[in-house]
């Protein structure tokens, strides 16, 4: 049987009670409150740079993303091409060239 204190609940309780000592902000605040768009600011940034660092992040996420299952790298993409239909190309056309794909 579980005791008492290390159930979630209390582990829980015992987190937020020392959360108090660094201040009230980091224990209040709900960093999900206006977290609904995921996509924006990945996609302004990508924008900025120039052919060679897109191709570089290009290159660097098939890559890293080599091996995974295929829905995997097809979430990305998807990911990606919500943020620029061309950061979603680039990195589908890197992931068959790398073999990610």
């Amino acid at each position: 049987m579980t005791s008492a204190s290390s159930t979630p609940v209390a582990r829980a309780r015992t987190a937020r009670a020392s959360s108090t000592e660094i201040g009230s902000t980091a224990d209040h605040f709900d960093f999900r409150e206006d977290d609904d768009d995921y996509f924006t600011q990945p996609g302004d940034l990508f924008r900025l740079l120039t052919a060679e660092e897109q191709q570089r992040l290009f290159d660097n996420t098939a890559r890293a993303i080599k091996g995974a299952r295929p829905q995997t790298v097809e979430k990305h993409i998807e990911n990606c091409t919500q943020a620029d239909p061309a950061y979603g190309e680039g990195v589908r056309e890197a992931c068959k060239a790398t073999g990610a794909l």
